[in-house]
């Protein structure tokens, strides 16, 4: 079995990170970039840059920014998550309910943010 890139375990969190926010857009509005800004949507979907035919990747610095912006803790990225073995915790701003409806998160330090629990 090939072990994974850390660029590949970057990518599977950013899916489940989507998942849990439900949108890029709204990850995007989380860490202050425009809603419709196309850069995790690249990394996501592996684009190919055509002028020097490298595939867009997260790197550190990203990692690093979005892990500080959605108070995931420095090297959230980095760790892969076996399937359906591990629950992680998430913090998400107040408000935000599953798919049933339901408010999922529970107070934090920081006001306005909560923990959402989620089998990965």
């Amino acid at each position: 079995m090939t072990e994974k890139s850390i660029y590949d375990i970057r990518r599977e969190n950013l899916n489940i990170l989507i998942d849990v926010y439900g949108s890029i857009a709204r990850i995007n509005q989380l860490t202050g970039r425009p809603r419709t800004d196309s850069s995790l949507s690249q990394i996501r979907n592996q684009t190919v840059n055509t002028v020097n035919h490298n595939v867009r990747r997260m790197g550190k610095n990203l990692a690093r920014s979005l892990e500080k912006q959605l108070r995931l803790g420095e090297g959230w990225f980095d760790v892969e998550r076996q399937d359906g073995n591990s629950v992680a915790v998430i913090n998400v701003p107040f408000g935000q309910d599953d798919d049933d409806g339901h408010d999922q998160n529970f107070p934090d330090r920081e006001a306005g943010w909560g923990r959402r629990f989620f089998t990965a």
